[in-house]
């Protein structure tokens, strides 16, 4: 990973859970999940095709209250939307904030 990837990744994740903050109107603290949508089985999602999500959304081993995208990703795309469109409105806000203030991912 690239300095610039690292930098994105850091980012996505300072945003917050992107459900929790649909669903409960929070920020709780998230892991990076890479979206696969449209890629083969064998191709490496990229850095820049992310979603920040908290465990409950992302993987749901603990938090069996979420709907968690690895464990029914259908009904998690019903409720939520595409995950292209999810990332395409997670970059546009990282480049408004990135506009109006550079650091403050910090």
């Amino acid at each position: 990973m690239n300095a610039k990837e690292k930098l994105h990744l850091n980012k996505v994740a300072r945003l917050g859970c992107y459900c929790c903050r649909v669903d409960y109107g929070v920020e709780t603290p998230a892991m990076i999940h890479h979206i696969r949508e449209g890629m083969g089985m064998g191709q490496r999602a990229s850095h820049f095709q992310t979603i920040g999500l908290c465990e409950g959304h992302h993987q749901g081993n603990f938090d069996t209250t979420k709907l968690a995208f690895h464990c029914s990703p259908k009904k998690w795309r019903e409720k939520y939307g595409r995950e292209s469109e999810i990332v395409a409105g997670i970059n546009a806000v990282i480049e408004r904030l990135d506009a109006s203030d550079p650091n403050w991912y910090l």
